[in-house]
C-alpha cells in the first residue's frame, strides 16, 4: 500500500466520511499520512514533540520488517514507529488496543522478531483497567 500524503482539504472531507475498521477503529488522516485509528495519530503528534523538544534523534512511521527462517520468507510485520534515540539505539513502538494486543497473529509476529531478531515490540496505547 502506498503511503499517499493528502492536503489539508482532501484529509478533511476523509476524516468526515470514515468508515469504522475491522477492529472498531475510525482511520483518520493527520498532516496528510493516514494512520489506524485516532489514539495513533495522536501517539504521532507526542512524538513529534519529543522530536522538536530534543528527546529523541528521529522517528518513522509504518516500518515494514520481513520475517525469514534460513532464507525463507514467513511473513513482514509493519511496525507503526521505530524511534531513533540519542545513543543509537532503536525502539520499535506499536499502537495496540486490548483486542489487537490479544490476537494471535500480532503475538506470535511478536515472539518471531524478538526470537529471530532480538526485536522487541514496545506497545503504546490503550490498556483496560480490571476495576
Amino acid at each position: 500500500m502506498a503511503k499517499t500524503k493528502l492536503t489539508p482539504l482532501q484529509a478533511s472531507i476523509y476524516n468526515r466520511s470514515a468508515k469504522q475498521g475491522k477492529y472498531k477503529s475510525r482511520g483518520i488522516y493527520r498532516d496528510g499520512f493516514f494512520f489506524h485509528s485516532t489514539g495513533e495519530a495522536d501517539y504521532y503528534d507526542q512524538l513529534k514533540m519529543r522530536l522538536r523538544a530534543g528527546e529523541i534523534k528521529d522517528f518513522k512511521r509504518q516500518v515494514k520488517m520481513k520475517i525469514s527462517i534460513n532464507g525463507q520468507h514467513i511473513t513482514s510485520y509493519v511496525a507503526d514507529f521505530v524511534v531513533e534515540l540519542h545513543d543509537g539505539n532503536k525502539q520499535v513502538l506499536d499502537y495496540k488496543s486490548d483486542f489487537t494486543r490479544n490476537l494471535d497473529t500480532y503475538k506470535i509476529k511478536k515472539r518471531l522478531l524478538l526470537a529471530l531478531y532480538n526485536i522487541n515490540i514496545i506497545e503504546v496505547g490503550t490498556m483496560s483497567r480490571k476495576k
